[in-house]
C-alpha cells in the first residue's frame, strides 16, 4: 500500500484505541456504537480508495482481516478471555491491520499482533490486579486468607505433590520435574488469588437504574412479574445482562444490583499496536517482515 493509506489507517486505529480506553476507564464497557463506527470507517476508506486507484487488493486485505479476526475475537469470546467490547474492537482492528499485498507479511503482521495483544494482555492484567489488591489491602487479604483457611488441607497435599516432584526431581536429574511441582504448587494460590481480588476488588452495587446491556451480575436476582406474580430469577452469565432483563429489573426490581466488573483489557490493544508502529516506521519501514525471521 502506498505510504498516506498506511499512515491514515494506522491514525484511524489510534484514535479510535484511545477513544475505546477512555470509555472503558470511565463507564468499564467499550459500547458497540464505538467498534462498529471504526469497523464501518476502515471498510469504506478501504473500498473508495480501491475505487478510485482501481486497485481492489485494498478493501480485499480488509475483509480478509475482519473475516479472520472474527474468527478469533469469537474463539477469544466464548473462551472467556475476552469481554465482548474487546472482542468487538478486535473484529474492527482486523479491517486495518493487514497493511500490505504480500499474503507473507500480513499473516505475520497479523500474527504477531495477536501474540504481543494476548502477552501484553496478561502482564498488564496481573500489574492491575495487583495494585487494585493493595488499593483493598484490607478486605483483600481478609478474604485470601479465609480462602487459604478453608482450603488448608487441598493445600497440604498440594504441598506433598511438589515434594514427590522434588524427589523425583533429585533422583532422576530431571529439572524439569522441579518446573512442574512448582507450577503445581502455584496454581491453587493463584486461583484463590484471582477469587479474592474479584471478591473484594471486582463487585459493586449500583442502583438498578443504571445498568446497562453486557454488565455481570455477581449474583442471581429473583422479583414477582404481573400478571401472576410469576417469580423471575435471573443468574449471572458470561453474555451479562440483555436488554430485556435490564428493561424487567428496572420495571419490577427496586433494589440496588450487585454487579461484577471486569479490569479494563484495552490498553493491551494500544500496546500491541504501539509495536506495529514501531515495527513500521523504525524498523521495516517497507513491511518486510521475513527479515527478522
Amino acid at each position: 500500500m502506498k505510504l498516506e493509506v498506511v499512515d491514515f489507517l494506522i491514525i484511524l486505529a489510534l484514535v479510535w484505541i484511545l477513544a475505546a480506553i477512555y470509555r472503558d476507564f470511565k463507564k468499564r464497557e467499550i459500547p458497540n456504537w464505538l467498534n462498529f463506527s471504526l469497523l464501518i470507517f476502515a471498510l469504506a476508506f478501504r473500498f473508495f480508495y480501491s475505487v478510485f486507484s482501481n486497485d481492489y487488493g485494498y478493501i480485499l486485505w480488509g475483509l480478509i482481516g475482519f473475516g479472520v479476526f472474527f474468527v478469533l475475537a469469537n474463539l477469544f469470546y466464548y473462551g472467556r478471555l475476552f469481554a465482548g467490547g474487546d472482542a468487538k474492537l478486535m473484529m474492527a482492528l482486523g479491517a486495518i491491520i493487514l497493511f500490505t499485498n504480500s499474503w507473507f507479511d500480513n499473516m505475520l503482521i497479523g500474527f504477531l499482533f495477536v501474540i504481543c495483544l494476548l502477552s501484553f494482555g496478561a502482564i498488564y492484567s496481573t500489574f492491575f490486579s495487583v495494585a487494585l489488591a493493595f488499593g483493598n489491602m484490607s478486605r483483600f487479604s481478609s478474604d485470601f486468607r479465609k480462602r487459604i483457611y478453608e482450603n488448608k488441607t487441598y493445600l497440604l497435599l498440594d504441598f506433598l505433590v511438589l515434594v514427590l516432584f522434588i524427589i523425583f526431581g533429585f533422583f532422576t536429574n530431571e529439572n524439569m520435574l522441579f518446573l512442574v511441582g512448582a507450577i503445581i504448587f502455584a496454581l491453587p494460590f493463584v486461583y484463590y488469588y484471582t477469587k479474592s481480588v474479584e471478591q473484594s476488588c471486582l463487585l459493586k452495587y449500583i442502583s438498578h437504574k443504571d445498568l446497562m446491556p453486557g454488565d455481570w451480575l455477581a449474583r442471581e436476582i429473583k422479583f414477582k412479574i404481573k400478571p401472576g406474580n410469576k417469580v423471575k430469577v435471573i443468574s449471572p452469565s458470561w453474555e451479562g445482562l440483555s436488554a430485556y432483563d435490564i428493561s424487567l429489573i428496572k420495571k419490577y426490581y427496586n433494589k440496588q444490583v450487585l454487579i461484577k466488573q471486569g479490569i479494563p483489557f484495552s490498553p493491551a490493544f494500544l500496546l500491541a499496536f504501539i509495536v506495529l508502529i514501531l515495527i513500521k516506521y523504525l524498523w521495516a519501514s517497507d513491511w518486510g517482515l521475513w527479515q527478522f525471521f
